[in-house]
């Protein structure tokens, strides 16, 4: 996830979790000459294309926060909300929440998978999965080369086991 969409979102979450109306909302924009949009689309769209300086994206996130309306509480819930988007913008923050993503797609993109994996990929522990290869019928799909091996799975077996089973990943 980079800068720019952090930025986004964070100016999208404005939107969404307050009353904030853009119609009202665009007089503020008049000292951004460079661009008057009609709506929040238009406005991230310009800046996705390099239309929309860093500096005027961070001075308009910062008018939306001060012009936040609504209940006390609910502001409160949305600078929340904001501030934890803004503490990605920090690189050493966001390093973690990087590598866990890449480590998630890795595992959604394999074919054959580890018990560890399954994990991860499923939300199932390992006494979950070993109960289900345990079973006399319906067993669990698995692969295991020798007899206390490692254990790995086809995730299409998988996948049809679980589909056959109405069973739901957690996540």
């Amino acid at each position: 996830m980079n800068k720019k969409l952090l930025k986004e979102t964070i100016l999208e979450t404005i939107f969404l979790l307050s009353d904030l109306n853009w119609q009202n909302f665009r007089r503020h924009l008049k000292p951004f000459k460079t661009h008057n949009p009609v709506n929040l689309e238009s406005w991230i769209s310009s800046y996705r294309d390099g239309n929309i300086a860093e500096e005027d994206m961070d001075r308009i996130i910062g008018m939306a926060i001060t012009n936040l309306t609504g209940p006390k509480k609910e502001q409160d819930e949305i600078i929340g909300t904001i501030i934890k988007l803004n503490n990605l913008l920090d690189k050493d923050k966001m390093k973690p929440i990087l590598s866990i993503a890449e480590e998630i797609e890795k595992v959604q993109s394999k074919e054959i998978i580890t018990v560890k994996e399954f994990t991860q990929k499923y939300g199932y522990g390992v006494d979950w999965q070993k109960n289900r290869r345990g079973r006399k019928e319906d067993i669990l799909p698995y692969n295991q080369t020798i007899q206390g091996g490692k254990i790995t799975y086809n995730i299409s077996e998988v996948d049809k086991w679980f589909k056959r089973n109405n069973i739901s990943e957690k996540r």
